[in-house]
């Protein structure tokens, strides 16, 4: 059965795997990718992390059935921690995935309904967390094991400053991971990079959260951030990560959440975010015009210029592993 009238809106993996699976296609009118990548590897990769991680868990068995059987007596608490380092992401070569999500959007391979693509202005500070009450030097060794001989031009672009507190790091950290898209390419130079290849071929709307005054996916009193998912309780006021957060909201906020409420189902009724406020342009890469939510009425469009400045992707550009031109 088809749903031709759909709208897809999800973490962003789900959505762009429904853009670019051969199985989606005709099932979906538009599409919204909210802090998402199109990064994938092979499947042996996968096989190896998911061996690891049953080997994390106890369950180093040579026979599936049995490695299957003791991850599924295993306690929550030991998948957790099991968990800590397991990533594996999408999987390509498959008859789901034939080609890797990124190269089918590069060449175009993919369905071209209209799409809007965002993230968060400091998407990686949800992550970054575990940095709260660091010092100096373990900064300086994150910075290190990610930039290796680079570490000093990282350093000279996101310094330690004179005067610190316990959310220094994290913020750091959380900007460096952001910026780069070295965590899956989700967020800064990684989110205008997708929206730069999505534009090429078809309309493309992108925006940016953009507050960071606001309660957060999780209320840290003092750290200032807009995290990973922490518009998504504007949009959907039910959504909470373990405690409300909608009705945490003040007049501005609550005023945020109504605009992007009627974006959101403006394009989702007919592919175009137009809603009777604030007009929300195509992303072009000539202007690459971006949405920037903040509360209070103040949200503004930003260009490319603005916003490749603002997370310094000149830079990550010429970092191996982080280019995303």
């Amino acid at each position: 059965m088809r749903f031709p009238a759909r709208a897809e809106s999800a973490g962003g993996w789900s959505v762009c795997g429904h853009l670019v699976s051969p199985g989606s296609r005709g099932l979906f009118a538009r599409a919204m990718i909210q802090s998402g990548s199109c990064r994938s590897g092979p499947e042996d990769r996968a096989e190896a992390a998911g061996t690891a991680f049953a080997r994390q868990a106890g369950c180093d068995a040579t026979a599936q059935a049995a490695v299957l059987d003791c991850l599924r007596s295993a306690s929550a608490g030991t998948l957790l921690d099991a968990s800590r380092t397991f990533s594996a992401g999408f999987v390509d070569g498959t008859p789901t995935f034939p080609t890797g999500p990124r190269e089918a959007l590069d060449s175009g391979r993919f369905t071209r309904v209209p799409v809007v693509v965002g993230a968060n202005r400091d998407e990686r500070r949800t992550f970054a967390a575990g940095y709260m009450g660091a010092g100096k030097e373990a900064y300086l060794a994150f910075v290190q094991n990610l930039a290796g001989a680079r570490a000093d031009e990282v350093l000279a672009r996101y310094p330690w400053p004179d005067t610190s507190d316990r959310y220094t790091a994290a913020y750091l950290v959380g900007g460096i991971m952001t910026d780069s898209g070295s965590v899956a390419g989700i967020g800064g130079c990684g989110l205008r990079s997708l929206a730069r290849t999505l534009e090429r071929y078809t309309r493309t709307y992108a925006y940016e959260f953009d507050h960071r005054t606001g309660p957060g996916l999780t209320q840290i009193p003092g750290y200032v951030w807009a995290g990973h998912a922490a518009e998504l309780a504007y949009i959907w006021p039910s959504f909470n990560n373990g405690t409300p957060i909608a009705p945490l909201f003040n007049a501005d906020e609550r005023r945020l959440a109504h605009e992007m409420t009627r974006y959101w189902g403006a394009f989702t009724k007919t592919g175009r975010p137009a809603a009777g406020q604030m007009v929300w342009p195509g992303y072009h890469s000539g202007k690459g015009l971006m949405l920037s939510l903040r509360a209070g009425g103040r949200s503004a469009l930003i260009d490319d210029d603005r916003y490749s400045t603002e997370h310094q992707c000149a830079f990550w550009d010429t970092m191996p592993g982080t280019r995303h031109s």
